[in-house]
């Protein structure tokens, strides 16, 4: 916020849209959901075991 402020009326819009463009990249990128749980190696060690649950690509428009 401080380095905004210290910008002039055109670099503040620059900034602006390229905070926006980065923001929108990657609420875009594919998302990934995973299930996750605790499995003992041992009885003395345990291990996160993941397993993907659904996967949401977003579908890319050709210009």
């Amino acid at each position: 916020a401080t380095n905004f402020h210290q910008l002039n009326a055109g670099e503040q819009k620059q900034f602006l849209q390229t905070a926006a463009g980065a923001i929108a990249q990657g609420m875009l990128n594919e998302s990934l959901l995973q299930e996750c749980t605790c499995a003992y190696v041992d009885p003395f060690r345990v291990r996160s075991v993941c397993v993907n649950k659904a996967r949401k690509e977003v579908a890319r428009r050709r210009k």
